[in-house]
């Protein structure tokens, strides 16, 4: 039995969203879940987080941030409804192939 080698280079898309890309304000008045929301979409609408970047772990972003994993979840969600990420169970969160036509103010109103 003779094994062939396989040559294929396999491209992973980036990991993304570490806590070092995100500034938390805890005596802010804008609650927590919203900065966070409002800085990962940034990211994504400037190219920052390409499509198919991986983000980190709901678990990871919420110790490293020290917020409840659960505020990361609901953070994930809220860009998975505005079309920023897909998530499966899993598989982790990724950013959308195709991030919603929204800019600017009016992504943020959406917040």
């Amino acid at each position: 039995m003779s094994m062939e080698r396989n040559d294929h280079t396999v491209t992973n898309p980036p990991t993304a969203a570490s806590a070092g890309d995100l500034d938390v304000e805890r005596d802010s008045d804008v609650p927590i879940s919203t900065q966070i929301f409002w800085q990962l979409a940034y990211q994504i609408d400037s190219g920052r987080l390409l499509p198919g970047a991986r983000l980190a772990p709901v678990r990871e972003l919420g110790a490293a941030l020290r917020v409840n994993p659960n505020t990361i979840r609901a953070v994930y969600r809220r860009l998975a409804d505005a079309g920023y990420v897909t998530s499966r169970h899993g598989a982790g969160t990724h950013v959308a192939d195709r991030p919603p036509e929204r800019r600017g103010a009016e992504a943020l109103a959406l917040a």
